[in-house]
Order: C-alpha cells, then structure tokens, then sequence
C-alpha cells in the first residue's frame, strides 16, 4: 500500500510536457508582458524565467542568448502590428481594404512603449545589429508587400488604372504619407504622439489623397 502511494504521488509530481512551440510561444509572451513596464535593457533572462516559471537552463535552450531572445520576441511582437486581408475582407473596395490593412492592432506593450523601445534597438544598434534590422524587416517590409499586393490586385479589378508609376514605390509612399515620423519622438522625449483618433485620421487623409492623387500603376513594378 505504502509502495502504491508513492507511486500516484510521483506520477502526480511529474512535470506536464509541453510541446516546444507552445513553451516558446510562453516565454514571447512573457517578454511582451515585462515590456509593458519595463525598459528593454531591464529586462533580463532571470526576470522571463521567473514570470514563467521556468528554469534560465531551459530558455538558454530554447534561445542562446538574451539578446536572440528579446529579437524574437521584438520581431513577433511587431509582426502582430499588422496583418493580412481575411478572404471576405479581400473581396472590400480598395479604399476599404487598404485603410484596413493600414489599421494598427493594438499591442499594450508596443503601445505604451512603442518610442522607449525604438529607442533602445537604436541605441544598440551597433551592438547588437541584428536586433535593429530584425525589427525593422518584421514591420516595414512585409507592410509594404501586403500594400503592394492590393494596389496590384485594384489594377488587376480595374479599380486602379494602369500606368507608370510602380506598385512598390506606390505601396512604399501611401506607408510614408499615413504613419507619422518617428524622427522627432526619438530627439524629443517630451514630444506628444498621435493618439488612435488622429492616427484614424491621418490614415484616413493619406488615404484620401493617395487615391485621388495616383494616376495609375504599373503592377510589374
């Protein structure tokens, strides 16, 4: 009996398994947390391990680094920003699918901190380069393809004429003209940022003018 009991009490002692995605998944999710009070520099692989209750052992197995850490979670945090059309959001006028594709998904933490952290992958951009360029290819790059993609496909549906202008300057400009510069926030630390209405706002003005203003596109450039 006495064998017995120890028995179910080592089987109910024994840790669950977690598939490794999922685990990952924890720890991002965990740095994303953590950044919404503290700055980057501040967070460390002792602090992540502790929100989520696991060993520094096991999250150097997972990332080999703090920093490589803090890059995925950076990136994945920024690739959540923006995302793709669903298929019935596809099927939307072009003004429609495009002031949707340029809607930003609320992120606390990148919300909050969104000029603290841009400027700590700034400041160590020398040092860790590849912080700096990860962030910057998850959010700039793919936003680009996506508005490219549209502008393409309104050609395509006669929504846009053809012309000479290309697609991927075309795409690059509309990005440029909606969202504020960063610039002056990041020389300016008591400089004000647009709020979600005047971000609304400006999107819908740079929408407006975009495509009163375009022409026509060429959809092989």
């Amino acid at each position: 009996m006495g064998k017995e009991t120890v028995n179910r009490k080592s089987r109910r002692g024994r840790p669950v398994q977690i598939a490794p995605e999922r685990r990952e998944a924890m720890v991002l999710d965990a740095v994303a947390v953590l950044l919404c009070d503290h700055p980057l520099d501040a967070i460390s692989m002792a602090d992540v391990a502790a929100h989520v209750s696991m060993s520094k052992r096991t999250l150097y197995a997972m990332f080999p680094s703090r920093e490589a850490m803090l890059l995925a979670a950076l990136a994945r945090m920024v690739e959540q920003v923006f995302r793709p059309l669903t298929a019935e959001e596809s099927e939307l006028p072009l003004e429609s699918r495009l002031r949707r594709l340029l809607t930003v998904n609320k992120m606390p933490g990148l919300e909050r901190n969104s000029i603290e952290l841009l400027r700590a992958v700034v400041a160590g951009q020398k040092q860790f380069p590849e912080l700096a360029r990860r962030v910057h290819r998850a959010g700039w790059y793919p936003m680009v393809g996506l508005l490219r993609q549209e502008l393409c496909r309104a050609v395509a549906r006669g929504e846009i004429a053809k012309g000479d202008v290309p697609a991927q300057q075309a795409a690059e400009l509309l990005l440029d003209m909606t969202f504020e510069d960063v610039l002056p926030h990041l020389l300016d630390p008591g400089a004000d940022m647009l709020g979600p209405e005047q971000r609304a706002q400006r999107r819908d003005l740079a929408l407006g003018v975009f495509l009163r203003g375009i022409s026509g596109i060429d959809a092989t450039g």
